[in-house]
């Protein structure tokens, strides 16, 4: 008989049998750990990229600590365990996917709230008593839009009809309703860009984009929301350049955009990533410059919002890249801290590139202007933000670089071809990439052979040159004689800029023969196209006179003070006098300051030499805007040191000529280290308008708003009638 196995201490004692647990229950339950600890991190990650580091929560940073304690205990027992890397990431991955699902329902749930609250706010407030009218006119004016996005052009569409429903719009317009007034300014802006020959039906559909514009600035700041403000900036911006642009008052459109921009600084937090993005691209294209905390609201909304690429709720690649445009568009303009401001864009748009074939051509384009741009602009950054900013230069380099796949299976435009090389060449890619490099140039120039303009051809060959692709053991040899032709063929057509930027580019991509024959035949196009500006010079120089001695009221530079001693004016630069004879006429003492001898009644000074021996600083100064950056910083350091404090300073020259982009270039001149220059800039700009027949009308100049450093409040002032034929355009501003 077998012997009795004896009992173990738990039976004798009578306790229950311990639950033994197995390894795969043990290694489910950390990878569980594993997973929930991931999600936690990777939402605090989200919700900390809209935000400044020094604004994080406290108890969130508590949260986080936890959790990536959790994740490191629990790896170390699946090692221990022997479990391999791979299922650890799987575990991660499935707690990103489920933290997806979760912020879009929450996503959509915030935004049903918000629809719902501000439905109760204007119902208590009395709003939707402020316009009931709903104008049939326009909103069959919207059922045209949406069949001219379908892809229609002006001759598909019924333009009788059209310019009907736009006089009917414009009668109504006094008294529709926030909504229809948003839907009829989208529609007229669909259809502007469709309607460039008909002048009855564009003046029509111009008078009640007007009309709509003055409407809307009726609304209050309270009354309006982010999606009404986004459409009424994003309307502007497309109907500006336009031949509808040209029939509406740009005063009217001037309001409009400064109570839309009042209004979206009011409800930016509550903004969706279309109207974000629209208004970030409308404000750009405007050179309307928005509150800060606006911009880091609405930059929060785009990075915080899953990337879609199948229609569902979330932020489309197109949003996320016109939003970085419009960012690198606002460092071209001077704002501060813009690198801190874009990095979470820069880092979402970087994370996207995870998935090329979902990039279209234009985001392609986009985005690698954009890097371009940001990653080279001089930082204006603040201590707290300077860490942001450096991210930010980091990822425009791994944006750059991992969009190059993308864009070699892309079909790029000309123009979407020379910005992805310049991007390339502007945050200096790995030297590893050349050879991809010059194969994609070496395609680019023979598919866009005959669409490449002279300005992205010079942008190309300068690209080629800053990165050496012709130093490729492949395709360098070929890619230079591509250029070579590429020159030769399109040199006819060469404006005067792009003949300088190859003349300097091409000594280090072509061989030393077509240097010295592509020179001789960019030297003779450059003579010719130097003379036929030349022979317009006196033309520009009368329609940039003409911008500065019309603006009117307190800031015109004809109204002489009655006292002498305020009446001493410095002119800087007025080669024909066209300037100093009027102003001399009304009774300002001017002194002129001519850098650049001009026959005999002119001889030109390096420096400001004054003959009579007085030494008062000067009472104001004009200065004709100077063709380079560097000229203008010296000029105005030398009417710093010439112009008595708080002294209004004039600066005119042509649209044509860059003066737009002057305000970005303003230097901090300073009399002494302690006194800085707070004199009032002024900026009047010529524009050329396309139409001859022009008659003057009279216009009302917008009060300027004092602003601190370079951050300054921009009003666009120009004449009520665009058919004149130099149209004046003028930016008044503040420098403190």
């Amino acid at each position: 008989m077998a012997a009795k196995k004896p009992k173990s201490p738990h039976q004798c004692q009578g306790l229950p049998k311990p639950h033994v647990v197995s390894d795969d229950s043990y290694k489910r339950a950390l990878l569980k750990k594993v997973r929930l600890a991931s999600a936690v991190v990777e939402e605090l990650d989200r919700r900390a990229l809209g935000q400044k580091a020094r604004d994080a929560d406290a108890g969130d940073t508590e949260r986080r600590h936890r959790a990536q304690g959790t994740i490191a205990s629990a790896l170390e027992k699946l090692k221990a365990l022997g479990v391999h890397d791979d299922e650890c990431e799987s575990a991660r991955a499935a707690a990103n996917a489920v933290l997806e699902q979760k912020l879009k329902k929450r996503a959509a749930r915030e935004r049903e709230a918000a629809k719902d609250a501000t439905k109760r706010q204007r119902r208590s407030d009395g709003a939707s008593s402020i316009g009931t009218v709903k104008s049939d006119a326009a909103w069959a004016l919207h059922t045209i839009a949406k069949t001219a996005s379908g892809g229609a052009d002006a001759r598909a569409m019924d333009t009788k009809e059209i310019e009907t429903r736009a006089r009917a719009t414009a009668a109504d317009a006094e008294r529709v309703n926030l909504k229809t007034c948003n839907a009829a300014l989208w529609s007229i802006a669909k259809i502007a860009s469709r309607v460039n020959d008909e002048n009855a039906c564009a003046q029509a559909l111009g008078k009640a984009f007007e009309a709509l514009l003055r409407r809307s600035a009726a609304f209050s700041a309270r009354e309006t929301d982010a999606r009404a403000a986004s459409t009424t900036l994003w309307a502007a911006a497309s109907t500006q350049r336009t031949t509808v642009g040209a029939f509406t008052d740009d005063g009217a459109m001037r309001r409009a955009v400064n109570v839309a921009a009042e209004a979206l600084a009011a409800n930016a937090d509550k903004a969706n990533a279309q109207d974000a993005a629209n208004a970030l691209w409308g404000a750009a294209k405007l050179r309307r410059s928005l509150d800060p905390a606006c911009v880091r609201a609405l930059i929060a909304t785009l990075t915080t919002t899953p990337v879609v690429t199948d229609g569902t709720d979330g932020v489309k690649l197109e949003e996320l890249t016109i939003a970085l445009w419009a960012m690198a568009t606002f460092a071209g303009d001077g704002m501060r801290n813009v690198r801190a401001c874009a990095a979470p864009l820069m880092k979402r748009a970087k994370e996207a590139t995870k998935k090329p074939k979902t990039w279209s051509p234009q985001a392609i384009a986009n985005a690698a202007w954009a890097a371009g741009k940001l990653a080279t602009t001089s930082g204006d950054d603040t201590e707290d933000d300077a860490t942001h900013s450096e991210a930010c230069v980091k990822d425009a380099k791994q944006l750059v670089t991992s969009l190059i796949p993308a864009a070699k299976l892309a079909v790029l435009t000309a123009q979407g071809f020379a910005h992805v090389l310049a991007a390339a060449a502007a945050v200096a890619v790995d030297a590893r990439l050349v050879g991809d490099l010059a194969k994609f140039t070496v395609t680019g120039l023979k598919t866009h052979a005959s669409t490449l303009t002279s300005t992205d051809l010079a942008s190309v060959v300068e690209a080629v040159r800053d990165l050496k692709l012709c130093s490729s053991m492949s395709d360098g040899t070929k890619l230079a004689e591509d250029i070579a032709r590429a020159v030769e063929r399109g040199v006819d057509t060469f404006d005067w800029q792009a003949c300088g930027r190859l003349d300097l580019a091409i000594e280090d991509v072509v061989s030393a023969q077509d240097v010295e024959r592509l020179r001789k035949s960019l030297n003779a196009r450059g003579k010719e196209v130097c003379d036929a500006v030349d022979a317009k010079r006196l033309e520009v120089e009368r329609g940039a006179a003409d911008a500065l001695l019309s603006l009117s009221g307190d800031y015109s530079a004809l109204t002489a003070p009655f006292d002498a001693n305020a009446a001493t004016m410095l002119v800087v630069d007025d080669r024909y006098r066209l300037v100093t004879k009027k102003l001399r006429r009304v009774g300002w003492q001017t002194t002129m300051w001519q850098r650049f001898s001009c026959g005999e009644h002119a001889k030109g000074a390096s420096w400001l030499e004054r003959d009579d021996g007085n030494l008062e600083p000067f009472a104001t100064a004009v200065v004709r805007m100077p063709p380079t950056k560097a000229s203008l910083d010296m000029v105005l350091h030398a009417v710093a040191a010439n112009v008595r404090f708080g002294g209004r300073v004039w600066i005119y020259g042509a649209t044509a000529e860059g003066v737009g982009a002057v305000v970005a270039d303003l230097p901090k001149v300073r009399f002494s280290s302690r006194l800085y220059f707070s004199s009032f800039i002024f900026l009047a700009l010529a524009y050329s308008c396309a139409h001859s027949s022009c008659v003057r009308q009279s216009v009302h100049v917008h009060s300027a708003t004092s602003m601190p450093g370079r951050s300054c409040r921009c009003s666009l002032i120009g004449p009520s009638n665009p058919e004149r034929r130099l149209s004046v355009w003028r930016i008044i501003m503040s420098l403190d």
